[in-house]
C-alpha cells in the first residue's frame, strides 16, 4: 500500500509495513492547505519496500502557476525513478541518481513561460533494512525522536539559514528575519543539482518526522517534541501537529509525515553510511563521483616511484663499481636515464588525455547569478522570485 498526500485530506492516512528483512514501520501522512494560502503546493508520498521504504515530503513554489505541480510532478517521478533503479548500485546512489534525474525533469518543465519560478523543496527518508538514509533539498525538514531527545537531521538551504551558521545571525534574529523564507536550493530551478546526503544506524523506537515549514514556521523545535513523546497512535499524532500550526496562524501549507521504527531486521549492508559534507550542499555529481565540485574530474597521479628506483640503481652501480669498469657503465648509464625518460613521457602522456577537452568544459552550464537580495520583496509578495535565491 501506497500513501500519498495532496489538496488537504480531511484525515491523516497510515499503514504498517513488515518488509522481508523484519524490520517493521508504522507511518502515517497528513497535508493540509493551512489557513492563509488558497491552495496546497505540499505534497507527500509513504511507499513501503521490501528493503524498508522510502518516505518523502516536497514543498512546491511558483505561486498559481506552479507550486502544486512542481510538488506532485517531483513526488511522483521520485516514485518511479527510485524503483527503476533498485537495481542499479547501492541505495545512497540509487537516492542521488533518482533525484538528479527528477531535476532533469522538473527543470525541462520550469523551462515553460507558464511555469516560470516553479521549483520544489524535497526531504527524504529512505529505509535500507538497518540503515536510513537522508536526503534533503531546499528548508523541508527530518527530525528524528530518540531516546526522548529531539535533533534536526536536515540543514536548511536558505539564506536565513546560511548566514546563522557562518554566525552572521543568531537562532532569534533567523527565526523572525524577513527573509526567512529565502531558500537558496531548490529541486527544478538549476540544470545542476545540489543536495545533502546523510545515513543512519536505525534503532528500535526511532520516530522519524518529514515537515515542510508550514509546521516548524509556527512551531519552534521545542514545541514539536512533546506532539511527538505524546503516548498516542501515529494518526493522532500527525494530526495534532497539524491542528497545533493552524491554530498559530496557519500561515502556509502543512505537511507532516511520522516513520515509527517498531523493530530493526536485516543484515549489515557493504556500503559506508554517507555524512554531511561541507558547510552546504553538494551537486549531485559530486558525490556520485563523476566531478568535483570544481567541476574537473580528478586526474590520475602518476606513479614516478619506479623510474626513481631505476635511475636509483644505475646511479649506485656506477658508483660502487670499481674504477676499471666505470669508463665502460657511462653509456649504460645514458641509455638507462633515456628508457626512464621514455616511459616517464609516456606515462604522463596517458595522464593528460584524461584531462576534459575545451569542448566538453564549455557544455557545462552556467550557475545563474545571485539575486540582489536588496531588491528582494517580503516573502508573502514574492512568490515568484527565481533564480540563486528562491521565495516562496
Amino acid at each position: 500500500m501506497t500513501l500519498s498526500g495532496a489538496n488537504s485530506p480531511s484525515r491523516p492516512a497510515s499503514v504498517r509495513s513488515q518488509t522481508v528483512s523484519q524490520t517493521l514501520l508504522e507511518v502515517a501522512l497528513l497535508t493540509d492547505v493551512g489557513q492563509m494560502r488558497p491552495m496546497n503546493e505540499d505534497s507527500g508520498i509513504a511507499i513501503p519496500l521490501p528493503e524498508g521504504g522510502l518516505f518523502v515530503v516536497a514543498d512546491g513554489m511558483g505561486g498559481h502557476n506552479a507550486g502544486d505541480v512542481a510538488s506532485q510532478m517531483a513526488v511522483r517521478l521520485l516514485q518511479g525513478h527510485y524503483l527503476v533503479h533498485k537495481d542499479k548500485g547501492d541505495v545512497p546512489s540509487r537516492l542521488v541518481k533518482t533525484l538528479e534525474e527528477v531535476n532533469k525533469q522538473v527543470y525541462a518543465e520550469a523551462s515553460r513561460p507558464d511555469r516560470r519560478g516553479m521549483g520544489t523543496t524535497v526531504t527524504a527518508l529512505a529505509v535500507d533494512g538497518p540503515n536510513a538514509l537522508i536526503v534533503n533539498v531546499g528548508d523541508s525538514r527530518i527530525y528524528l525522536l530518540r531516546g526522548g531527545s529531539l535533533s534536526q537531521l536536515t540543514r536548511d538551504h536558505s539564506w536565513v539559514a546560511e548566514q546563522q551558521r557562518r554566525g552572521l545571525l543568531s537562532e532569534d534574529e533567523a527565526r523572525n528575519h524577513r527573509w526567512r523564507s529565502v531558500i537558496s536550493n531548490a529541486l527544478g530551478s538549476t540544470a545542476d543539482l545540489k543536495l545533502d546526503l546523510s545515513g543512519l544506524k536505525l534503532e528500535p523506537g526511532d520516530l522519524f518526522l518529514l515537515c515542510s515549514d508550514g509546521l516548524t514556521g509556527v512551531l519552534e523545535d521545542n514545541q514539536l517534541a512533546p506532539f511527538l513523546l505524546a503516548d498516542l497512535p501515529l494518526e493522532r499524532k500527525v494530526r495534532n501537529l497539524v491542528d497545533a500550526a493552524n491554530a498559530g496562524g496557519g500561515p502556509d501549507n502543512i505537511t507532516a509525515l511520522l516513520v515509527k521504527v517498531e523493530a530493526v531486521g536485516g543484515s549489515n549492508r557493504s556500503y559506508e553510511l554517507p555524512t554531511l559534507q561541507g558547510d552546504g550542499p553538494v551537486l549531485a555529481r559530486t558525490l556520485l563521483g563523476l566531478e568535483t565540485e570544481a567541476g574537473v574530474q580528478p586526474l590520475p597521479v602518476p606513479n614516478n616511484l619506479p623510474y626513481v628506483i631505476a635511475l636509483y640503481v644505475v646511479l649506485l652501480a656506477l658508483v660502487l663499481a670499481p674504477e676499471p669498469y666505470r669508463t665502460a657503465l657511462i653509456p649504460v648509464l645514458f641509455l638507462a636515464a633515456g628508457m626512464v625518460a621514455f616511459l616517464y613521457w609516456r606515462q604522463h602522456r596517458r595522464t593528460h588525455s584524461h584531462k576534459p577537452t575545451k569542448d566538453a568544459l564549455e557544455e557545462k552550464v552556467t550557475p545563474p547569478q545571485p539575486t540582489n537580495l536588496d531588491n528582494l520583496k517580503d516573502t508573502d509578495e514574492d512568490e515568484d522570485a527565481r533564480g540563486e535565491f528562491s521565495s516562496r
